[in-house]
């Protein structure tokens, strides 16, 4: 251990440092008296099984967690943040936040929430002591701490959903609970969080807590009785803002937000939210000034000028186009997408019958036919992967919706591939080398890539003595371990140690990565029309949600679409794969 950082209720908190990594971290010890107190140790130990459950970039990182085999202390490895807590934050503001401030730091609280309670997992204890606004590379990173008093969501009564403080004491911070809290209900569920976060947003907007009272009894009855002081009578808040934060304070929870996702979905409907600039608190930005992991060795010394210029290889050539349905009966919602490979049909089968009998299918034979189809408003919805979604806006086509969320943990990546033989020689394998990718529609497999090169001093338009787009990843790996290609590009899985943790050449001997793009691609995306009516893609989008994440249907939209986590639409993060793009047609002109 390196230094003290604090105390708490629950033990310690030191700055450590990984003997064999030498990466600092942040230890979280319970002494060995208090480790021997059932409810402690239940509570300390539910805070790492809950954290590591989700997975999130704004949940605090779980690296690991155990018993010291001496003193009997139980321990806690954890991301070592810089920063300070929303608490602090407010107290270096004059107790209160402008509403477009609070957004910023709270609608990433907010998608942290909404993926704990995929997993079935309830806080219970959202205020802004736990809600740590992190410092990383220059920018606001908040993360949502201490699921000490976490309920995970089982059928049946486990006694793992017994409150951990025993005897029928209600569980959470008392200004903060809600109704059902306070009341010391047993049944507890997501909206439990809407409330918590109802009273976070009230705080930081007013400078007050909606409740409070001189004793513990008399604040509970207020809680479960009473509704507060108008928001917007305290500060100068629009209207819909206030509207939202008193729906979250609905001491009846059946007419409060229904989930954190319909609470998000009203967030982003207001005009503050469409008018805020990037989020401080996205933790997956894509930007080309950082891609490169430190590999400026092997980058050529002097900039290359071999006097001649092969060309590009051209696009392949446009299928002829169906016209997708314009109009379906029943009202049904039109979802188009492009599947492709000898299961396309059968994946299209399961997943109409995942959504339902409201949804009408459209499948595309391409992703430009695909654009095209949102542009002409043949379609209400539309899955569409990074690169297609940054073309699609170039045209004005396009309105992102939600992006699919991958593991939080292990980003998705671009590695530029090569034979082990040739890999020592790095980034200087490309000159005058044959280079394969999988089409323009490709980031993994075409834009990054190039866009590294280019940070890396080398356009590979002119390094290049060939270039040849080969349609699939597993082409990519068959043509460079044949012979048949010099390098290329696919996707892969990093850990957060930035290893590769999995990837279509990690098992093969013959094929080595040489460089690995260094910030993770941004996820697949569900879009609408550009032009389509706003309170109808409201209704459409919020009934994709509803329908694509029932139990039932998760199994299926695991296996189509890589995922099952859905977050809120932050076009910020396609900017730096926007200007690659730019960067890339305009270099073909």
């Amino acid at each position: 251990m390196l230094r003290w950082i604090a105390d708490g209720g629950m033990g310690s908190v030191f700055e450590a440092e990984n003997t064999w990594t030498k990466r600092r971290v942040a230890l979280k010890l319970l002494g060995p008296e208090l480790s021997k107190a059932p409810d402690r140790a239940r509570r300390f130990l539910r805070e790492a099984q809950s954290s590591t459950r989700i997975e999130h970039p704004n949940i605090v990182d779980v690296l690991d967690m155990g018993q010291d085999e001496k003193t009997g202390a139980l321990f806690i490895v954890q991301e070592l943040l810089r920063g300070k807590d929303l608490r602090a934050h407010l107290a270096d503001n004059h107790g209160r936040l402008s509403a477009a401030e609070a957004l910023q730091l709270l609608v990433p609280i907010m998608e942290a929430l909404e993926a704990a309670h995929q997993f079935d997992v309830v806080h219970r204890d959202i205020k802004p002591d736990n809600i740590f606004l992190a410092r990383e590379g220059g920018r606001t990173l908040p993360k949502l701490i201490d699921f000490g008093l976490s309920k995970i969501l089982v059928a049946g009564p486990q006694p793992a959903n017994a409150p951990v403080t025993g005897g029928g004491v209600p569980v959470g911070t008392p200004q903060y609970m809600s109704p059902e809290q306070a009341r010391g209900e047993a049944v507890i569920d997501g909206r439990t969080d809407v409330w918590s976060i109802g009273v976070v947003l009230y705080e930081v907007l007013t400078g007050t807590l909606p409740f409070d009272a001189p004793a513990l009894p008399l604040l509970l009855m207020r809680i479960a009785t009473e509704r507060p002081r108008p928001v917007d009578e305290l500060a100068d808040i629009p209207t819909e803002i206030a509207t939202i934060v008193h729906r979250a304070l609905e001491p009846d929870r059946e007419r409060r937000f229904s989930s954190m996702t319909d609470l998000l979905h009203t967030v982003r409907d207001t005009t503050l939210f469409e008018q805020l600039p990037a989020f401080v608190g996205t933790g997956h930005g894509y930007r080309p000034s950082t891609v490169m992991r430190a590999l400026e060795a092997a980058a050529p010394e002097r900039p290359l000028d071999l006097g001649w210029l092969p060309s590009r290889p051209p696009p392949p050539p446009p299928a002829p186009r169906t016209p997708l349905p314009r109009e379906t009966r029943g009202g049904r919602v039109r979802f188009g997408l492009v599947l492709t490979g000898s299961g396309a049909i059968k994946a299209m089968d399961s997943l109409s019958t995942a959504l339902g009998p409201r949804w009408a299918l459209a499948r595309a034979a391409t992703y430009a036919e695909l654009v095209d189809a949102l542009a002409e408003g043949d379609l209400d919805l539309a899955w569409l992967p990074p690169v297609a979604y940054v073309r699609a806006v170039r045209s004005g086509a396009a309105r992102l919706l939600l992006t699919l969320e991958r593991d939080g943990r292990r980003s998705y990546s671009s590695a530029i591939v090569a034979r082990a033989a040739d890999a020592e020689q790095g980034l200087a394998l490309f000159e005058g080398r044959r280079a394969v990718w999988v089409d323009p529609w490709s980031a993994a497999g075409y834009l990054i890539p190039r866009c590294m090169l280019r940070l890396a001093g080398i356009e590979p338009d002119r390094a290049l003595s060939s270039q040849a787009f080969v349609g699939s990843y597993e082409a990519v790996l068959r043509a460079i371990a044949g012979g048949d290609a010099d390098v290329g590009a696919v996707h892969c899985r990093l850990d957060e140690l930035r290893e590769i943790v999995s990837s279509p050449f990690r098992d093969d001997p013959r094929l080595r990565a040489i460089a690995v793009s260094r910030e993770p691609i941004p996820g697949d995306t569900i879009c609408a029309p550009a032009t389509a009516n706003p309170e109808r893609v409201r209704r459409v989008v919020a009934r994709f949600v509803e329908a694509a994440t029932r139990i039932e249907a998760r199994p299926t939209f695991q296996r189509i679409f890589g995922t099952d986590r859905f977050v809120a639409a932050n076009p910020s993060r396609y900017e730096g794969l926007e200007a690659a793009l730019a960067e890339d047609v305009g270099d073909a002109r």
